[in-house]
This record gives C-alpha cells, structure tokens and sequence, in this order.
C-alpha cells in the first residue's frame, strides 16, 4: 500500500506549530510554549512528581477529620525510604500560568502532535479540561501517547532509520477550552487533495442526532423541537469548509483532518494527521482507504466544482463516503488499555475468551475440592 507510506516529512507537516498559522482563523485559538532540553527531560522521566510552584487543588476537608491524627501515625516511617526532590522549571511554569490567564483560565494540552486523551481518568474532572500547571503536567506525565512523542515520533515512518530518533524541537502547546458535542467532531480522509471519506470522530458511540429528528427535553420539564441535521446536509457542510479552507492550502496531498461542526456552516480545524496505519481509520479500514482513487483535482486551491457540488442538494455529486456508527448499544472506550491491566482489558473486550474459560474452570475446580 504505497499511498499509505508514512515518512518523517509526512509527521513534521502535522506537527501543530507547522499548521497552525497558517490556519488560525479556523481553529481554536492557542498558545505555543518552546519547551528547552531541560523541560523535554523532565516529561519524558519516569514518575509523576510535579515540579517546584506547582499547588495541587484544594478539596473540602473529609468528614471525619477527627481520625486525621491516626491516619498521620499509619503514614508515619522511620525515614528509610528515599524522598523524591521536586524538579526546578520556574520559567516553564511561570509560561504556563501566563498562557493560561490569556486563554480565558481553562486550556487543553498537547505536545507537537498529541493530546493526553488517554490520561484523562487521572484528571480531578475526568477531561483534558486545566486550569494550573499542575493540571496539565500531570495529565502530560500521565499519557502514554504523550510518551510516544517524546521517545518515538517516527518510529512506523518508512525512511527511519533508528525508530528512537527523536523531533528536533519540542512544544507544550495550550488549547482554549471549548465543550464540544461529541457527535459534531468528524475525521476527514483526504488523497489527492480530494475527500475520499469521512466519518464521525468518536467512532465507539452511537449519535441518534445525526440522522433523525426528534424531541428533547430541557431542564424545566418541557419538551422542544430539536432538528439536528440530516447526514446529507452534514456532507455538504464539510465538502464546502474543506474546499474554501483547507483544499491546497496544506503541503501534503495526502493526508487526514479532523474538523468540529460548532454551528450550521461553522467548523473549527482540530488537528492534522498523517494518511497512513499510524492514524486510526476508525469507521473505514486502511485497505478501504488505499483503494479509493478520487477524481482528478485542482490542487492549487478550491475550485468552482469542488463547491459547487458542496452547495449542491444532490448528494450524488459529492463521491466521498460519509459513515456514522448505526449501532446502538455500549462499546468500550478506545483508552481503556491505558487504564487498566492488560488482561483485564482483554476479558472486557473480548479478546481472549480462553483467559476467561481458565478463570471459570480454576474457580470451579477449587469449589469442588472444598465440597
């Protein structure tokens, strides 16, 4: 599958500092913090200790304060075990609380390509939702796909030679905070400068509101019409933010991006991802995606047609696939191997059944020696 090789070029072009300026219209306004040796080498240690100037958030005293005093004599050692100095990093984090103030005081993190989607079970609020240094250095130091940044950036690109090498620059990248519908956030595949497919971001549920017309409920009881839009009308939507925004506008010819529906014609850009297996297809397969062979296209921006067939009621004349997930129903979440053991994981999903026959029959087994 040629179309779908990855190189090192390919990675950097979706770095966030190499895309965001070029479209800062049509994205979530952010801030972008140069992160020295010294700080690299403190996200990418070992550990989660926070460093000097960080204050973990304060809670409400537990109920029964009374036990505080035997609680302290079951913590108390006779000094054996080593005790763990906090790092110095004043300016980063003095840069962190600067760019947080400027963002509206809530911020998500990222790195130069990911976010710690997958760390978020460790967060006080269960997203990627800051409001300290602290908050984001513990979901950074959290992330498993962090980590991957950090150490192997390139590691499935066809020209690497050593899949340690690591980028030659690193940046902490801090995000506005925006609640976001999770239904209204969809992955766009591109070859050729052309859409191909494009399917929902949270690939894991099913959105009723994405293909139908139904009522909702509000808070004081009563009911009002909510008219989400039709699938067709979604595709339109996307095909004419593409060509007007994105279309030639991004070095690669082949590649992915993820795009959030705020409003009826409105989008935000998310993110930039290489066309290739280090992407998640999601709703599609990579030799699905290999296959499709778009229409010859002006590259050198958005052409007449392009938005034309965008503006166009008739679905016919836009080729690219649209997939949503028609399934009802509770799927695991895509980080849960982050979270837990891996043979948990495996039951829960389903992956090795055998694991699970064993645990019957050593239960059983044991249960009748003791008959």
């Amino acid at each position: 599958m040629e179309d779908i090789a990855c190189t090192k070029a390919n990675v950097n072009s979706c770095m966030f500092a190499a895309w965001y300026n070029v479209f800062k219209r049509h994205t979530i306004r952010s801030e972008i913090i140069p992160l020295s040796a010294a700080e690299v080498d403190y996200l990418r240690a070992d550990g989660v200790v926070m460093p000097e100037g960080c204050e973990a958030p304060e809670f409400a005293a537990r109920p029964n304060s009374d036990n505080d005093d035997s609680d302290a004599e079951d913590w108390e050692h006779d000094g054996s075990f080593d005790t763990v100095k906090a790092p110095k990093l004043p300016e980063l984090v003095e840069k962190i609380k600067r760019s947080i103030k400027a963002l509206g005081g809530t911020v998500f993190p990222k790195l130069n390509w990911s976010a710690p989607q997958d760390a978020t079970w460790m967060s006080f609020n269960g997203t990627l939702r800051c409001q300290s240094p602290y908050d984001v250095f513990l979901l950074l130091k959290a992330s498993d796909f962090v980590t991957h940044d950090l150490t192997q950036p390139y590691k499935d690109c066809s020209d690497c030679n050593d899949i340690d090498e690591r980028a030659e620059s690193y940046e902490l990248v801090l995000r506005r905070w925006r609640t976001v519908i999770p239904g209204m956030e969809f992955r766009c595949f591109v070859k050729k400068h052309t859409l191909v497919g494009v399917c929902q971001r949270d690939d894991s549920a099913f959105y009723e509101y994405l293909k139908e017309e139904h009522k909702k409920q509000t808070e004081d009881g009563n009911y009002s019409e909510f008219v989400a839009q039709q699938t067709e009308d979604i595709r339109a939507e996307i095909q004419h933010f593409f060509c007007q925004n994105i279309r030639g506008k991004f070095p690669l010819e082949n590649y992915v991006v993820d795009v959030y529906r705020r409003g009826k014609d409105r989008f935000w850009i998310i993110d930039f991802n290489p066309f290739s297996l280090v992407t998640d297809a999601l709703l599609f397969t990579w030799d699905e995606l290999a296959e499709m062979q778009p229409e010859e296209a002006d590259t050198n921006g958005a052409s007449d047609e392009c938005c034309a067939s965008a503006a166009s009621a008739n679905a016919d004349v836009m080729a690219f696939e649209f997939r949503i997930n028609r399934q009802q129903g509770v799927q695991p979440s895509p980080y849960l191997s982050n979270r837990l053991p891996k043979d948990v994981v495996d039951l829960s999903t389903g992956q090795d059944i055998n694991k699970f026959v064993d645990l019957f029959q050593t239960k059983h087994l044991g249960g009748s020696d003791s008959d």
